[in-house]
């Protein structure tokens, strides 16, 4: 999440559609001041987040971050707000591949993009919350959600409406927020 008042925008981290490269190239290219936030991602810190209940948000969607008070229905009002859409096979091969490079250690340099989803799948199968984003959805809730699994609706819709620009991964050229041009 990276939050810029100043600027009038909001950038939600969809799992798995390229977050941590615009999070990356965001802090490269913007001066925060107090009024601004992001959350911690990819060995940087977080800036004004902090955890509630072990919650680091960084790929929370707008309800958990006005349950964590991080913004006001104000904010959602005003903002700009920005999420990432991508073809939901290249994101869950994106995740799996994830796993199987940084989890298992295998080089998947050979690797097809089927037999990544099938050992992807396999290992999904036998130890489903071993690897995968699962936090609870709401701090009230008992049971975990594989977060990278959930519908990137999750993210891109909030009440029952969209949120004001969603970013069609890869094609970020009409945005220059995120290109830089």
């Amino acid at each position: 999440m990276f939050l810029s008042r100043n600027r009038g925008f909001l950038f939600l981290r969809v799992p798995k559609t390229a977050s941590s490269s615009i999070s990356k190239h965001l802090c490269s290219k913007i001066t925060f001041d107090q009024n601004d936030a992001y959350s911690e991602f990819a060995g940087y810190p977080a800036l004004n987040v902090h955890a509630v209940n072990d919650r680091k948000h960084e790929h929370a969607t707008l309800s958990q971050f006005l349950e964590s008070k991080i913004i006001t229905q104000n904010d959602l009002d005003t903002l700009n707000i920005y999420g990432v859409l991508r073809n939901p096979i290249d994101r869950t091969i994106s995740m799996f591949s994830h796993v199987l490079k940084n989890f298992e250690k295998k080089d998947i340099s050979t690797y097809t993009k089927n037999d990544i989803i099938d050992l992807g799948l396999k290992i999904f199968n036998n130890s489903p919350m071993k690897y995968f984003y699962s936090k609870p959805i709401k701090s009230t809730e008992k049971f975990t959600q594989v977060y990278a699994f959930l519908p990137q609706t999750f993210w891109l819709v909030h009440n029952c409406k969209p949120i004001s620009n969603v970013l069609i991964y890869p094609n970020f050229s009409p945005y220059p927020i995120v290109t830089g041009k």
